[in-house]
C-alpha cells in the first residue's frame, strides 16, 4: 500500500474533514519508514531528527461513498491544499480585530450611513462610542436607524435633510452640526462629517464620524454672551463719553463769560480805573489775575479735549508762513525761559516759509511743546525748536512731510512711563506734592491736533540727558512751487 493511499483510508475510516498533512517529501520519506520500521524497533532519535523538517499544512476533504460489488465500501474523494486560503482568513481576522480596536479607540464615532434607492436608511456599521456618545447600542442603532435618526433636535432636522439631499445629489462631503436629544433628555452638540459612494445597486453609502462638541459650543455661547455684554458696556460707556463731551463743549460760553469778568475786572482794577490801590491791594489783584488766566487756560484744554473727542473741532487749514509760526510761539514762552535762565535755540530752514495747517491749533501745539520742555528743564538748560522738510513714508503715505522737532536738556522720560504720556488727567508725577505742576492735557491735546491735520508724533528720550518730541504733518511740495 503506497503512503498517500494510507493516509487516505485513514482519513476515510476517521471519517474527518479537515486535516494537518505533512506532504513534503522528507515527511512522506520519514512516514514510509516510520511504517516499515513499525514491525520492528523504531529509531526514535532518527524519527525526531526527520520531524524537523516536517511543515503543516492545512487540508480540505471531499468525498463519497460507493458499493463495491465484493460489498466493500469504497469514498471517492479530493483532497485540497487550504493552507494559504486559512493564512489569508487569519490574517483578515486579524486585521479586521485591529481595525475594530482602533474605531472603538478613537473619539466619536464611526459609521456607515446606507440611503437605499427607494429611499429608506440603515446603518450596516457604527462603532462602539455610538454608546458613550447616544447611550444607545450598536445592535440597536444597526437594526433600527429611526432610533438614533429620532434624536435628532427637531429645529436642526430640515437642515439635516436637506444636507442629505445636496450630497446625494452632487455626491459631496456633508459637513453638518446640530443637536441630539438624548432618551434622559441630555442636549448633547454633535458634529458629523461624511463623504457618498455609489453603489452597484444605486443606493448611496456615507461613511463618516461623529463628534461630541458640546463643550465646544457651550464655550462658545459664553463667549458669544461676554462679547455681547461687553460691546453693550461700551456701547454706555461710548454714549456716556459723548454725552460729557458735548454738555462740556456747550458749555464753552457759560464757563468763559464769568470769568473773562473777573479777569476783566482784574485788569480794570490794575490800571487803577476806579481808584487808586496801595501795593498789597496790587499785588492780590495781581494774584487774581493770574489765578485767572490759569484757571482759563484750563478750560480751554478741557473744552478742546472734549471738542476734539465729540468731534465738533474743526481745523481751519490755510497757507501760513513757517517763520511767523515759530516767533509768536516762542514769544509766548521766552520770559519764563528767561527767568529760569534756559536758553532757546531755533534751526528753521531757509528755502521754506509757507506751510499748510491751522495756524492757531499748530501754535497751540509748539507752545504746549515748549512749555513742556522749558519747565522740565533744569535751570541754565537748553531748548531747541528745529524744523525740517523730509521725505518720509508713515503709514503707507510716502512724500515730504513736515517735521517740527523740540528738544530739551530736561529730566527725560522713562520707557515705563511713556505710555501715560498722552492720556488725559495722567501726569508722570501724581504726588499732591509734586514739583511739576500741570493738568496732565498738553500732549494729549498735542497729539489730538497734529492727528487731525493727519500727522503724528514722536518721542526720543533719556533719563537724565533730555527728551526730543518731533511732530510730523504731511505737506505739498512748495520747493517745486517756488522753482
Amino acid at each position: 500500500m503506497t503512503i498517500e493511499s494510507s493516509i487516505f483510508y485513514l482519513c476515510c475510516y476517521r471519517v474527518i474533514a479537515w486535516l494537518n498533512l505533512a506532504i513534503e517529501c522528507q515527511a512522506i520519506e520519514w512516514y514510509d519508514r516510520a511504517i516499515a520500521e513499525a514491525k520492528g524497533n523504531v529509531n526514535l532519535d532518527r524519527v525526531a531528527q526527520t520531524a524537523v523538517n516536517i511543515q503543516l499544512k492545512q487540508s480540505h476533504l471531499e468525498s463519497r461513498p460507493i458499493f463495491a460489488d465484493d460489498g466493500a465500501i469504497v469514498w471517492d474523494g479530493i483532497l485540497m491544499d487550504i493552507t494559504k486560503r486559512k493564512q489569508t482568513e487569519i490574517a483578515l481576522r486579524q486585521s479586521e480585530k485591529r481595525y475594530q480596536k482602533l474605531a472603538d479607540n478613537i473619539p466619536g464615532v464611526i459609521y456607515q450611513l446606507r440611503l437605499a434607492p427607494d429611499g429608506s436608511t440603515a446603518y450596516p456599521y457604527m462603532s462602539s462610542g455610538c454608546f458613550e456618545l447616544f447611550h444607545l447600542t450598536c445592535a440597536a442603532v444597526m437594526a433600527d436607524s429611526d432610533c438614533l435618526l429620532e434624536m435628532i433636535h427637531p429645529d436642526d432636522l430640515p437642515e439635516f435633510h436637506r444636507l442629505i439631499a445636496e450630497s446625494a445629489q452632487n455626491m459631496t462631503s456633508k459637513l453638518w452640526e446640530g443637536r441630539a436629544i438624548l432618551s434622559s433628555g441630555e442636549i448633547k452638540w454633535v458634529k458629523s462629517a461624511s463623504r457618498p459612494e455609489l453603489q452597484p445597486d444605486g443606493a448611496i453609502v456615507w461613511d463618516g464620524v461623529l463628534l461630541d462638541i458640546t463643550d465646544r459650543k457651550q464655550a462658545e455661547t459664553e463667549l458669544y454672551q461676554t462679547n455681547h455684554r461687553l460691546e453693550l458696556t461700551n456701547t454706555e460707556l461710548q454714549r456716556a463719553t459723548r454725552l460729557k463731551d458735548e454738555f462740556l463743549a456747550n458749555m464753552s460760553h457759560e464757563l468763559r463769560t464769568p470769568l473773562n469778568a473777573i479777569l476783566g475786572m482784574s485788569e480794570a482794577l490794575q490800571e487803577e480805573l476806579f481808584g487808586a490801590l496801595n501795593s498789597a491791594q496790587l499785588n492780590a489783584i495781581a494774584t487774581i489775575e493770574q489765578s485767572g488766566q490759569h484757571l482759563l487756560s484750563l478750560i480751554n484744554d478741557i473744552l478742546d479735549v472734549s471738542k476734539i473727542s465729540a468731534g465738533k473741532l474743526e481745523l481751519n487749514i490755510t497757507e501760513v508762513s513757517l517763520t511767523e509760526l515759530c516767533r509768536s510761539s516762542l514769544i509766548l514762552v521766552k520770559q519764563q525761559a528767561i527767568d529760569r535762565q534756559i536758553y532757546i535755540d531755533t534751526h528753521l530752514p531757509g528755502d521754506l516759509d509757507r506751510i499748510v495747517v491751522d495756524e492757531r491749533r499748530m501754535r497751540q501745539v509748539l507752545i504746549n511743546l515748549l512749555n513742556n520742555a522749558v519747565k522740565f528743564t533744569a535751570k541754565g538748560g537748553l531748548v531747541t525748536l528745529s524744523v525740517r522738510l523730509k521725505p518720509l513714508e508713515v503709514d503707507g503715505r510716502q512724500g515730504d512731510w513736515l517735521c517740527f522737532s523740540v528738544t530739551d536738556t530736561g529730566i527725560g522720560i522713562d520707557i515705563a512711563d511713556r505710555s501715560k504720556l498722552f492720556q488725559p488727567f495722567i501726569q508722570l508725577d501724581s504726588s499732591l506734592n509734586r514739583k511739576y505742576p500741570g493738568t496732565g492735557l498738553g500732549l494729549v491735546l498735542v497729539k489730538q491736533i497734529v492727528e487731525l491735520h493727519g500727522g503724528d508724533v514722536t518721542l526720543d528720550s533719556e533719563v537724565g540727558v533730555g527728551s526730543c518730541f518731533t511732530v510730523i504733518l504731511p505737506q505739498p511740495d512748495f520747493r517745486s512751487v517756488d522753482s
